[in-house]
């Protein structure tokens, strides 16, 4: 076994191969763990916070300290399982902070069994969480989202809607294309 410190540039499934910044690689077996960023599909989600890495995870906690010294809400975009401990968390960092989580489906998004969601939803009221489900952000502004055709005003907003692969999982993706695309003609 041996080890190479080396950056990825590219993925080819087809040939078995990792190309790196100091050439191409064959390894037995890959190990494909190159991480995920937020998805940032809504309109202005470039305003928004996210929890990528832990400088976002510090300008969500500064941010939160902010909203809740002003004494304006703070919104978090998204029903899953990291919004929903984002909001507790912050809750029990920030007792005075105004919450509003905005999910498009149903809290827990599938991945809560009843007796999870029931917990879920009783952390979020005793907290004081505002859960606005089956609602869709139309758009992220730096002070606002746009939430079925009304404003909602905030200090900020975090985005946790969901994930998106690193680009170098499309990257060997295209190149697994492109090669099947060649052989048939």
């Amino acid at each position: 076994a041996s080890l190479e410190v080396a950056r990825v540039v590219a993925l080819d499934p087809a040939a078995r191969a990792v190309i790196t910044d100091r050439g191409r690689r064959t390894p037995d077996f890959v190990i494909h763990a190159l991480g995920s960023r937020t998805a940032r599909a809504i309109p202005g989600a470039a305003h928004a916070l996210a929890l990528d890495d832990p400088d976002g995870a510090a300008a969500v906690a500064a941010a939160a300290g902010r909203a809740a010294a002003q004494g304006r809400p703070l919104a978090i975009v998204g029903g899953g399982l990291t919004a929903i401990e984002l909001a507790t968390e912050l809750a029990d960092a920030h007792p005075t902070l105004r919450l509003t989580l905005i999910t498009r489906g149903a809290l827990g998004d599938g991945a809560l069994g009843a007796a999870g969601l029931a917990h879920a939803r009783a952390a979020l009221a005793r907290r004081a969480v505002e859960v606005r489900e089956g609602q869709g952000v139309a758009a992220i502004e730096p002070d606002a989202v746009e939430v079925d055709g009304a404003r909602l005003a905030v200090a900020a907003t975090v985005l946790c809607a969901g994930f998106a692969a690193s680009p170098l999982a499309a990257v060997g993706r295209d190149l697994a294309g492109q090669r099947a695309r060649r052989q048939r003609h």
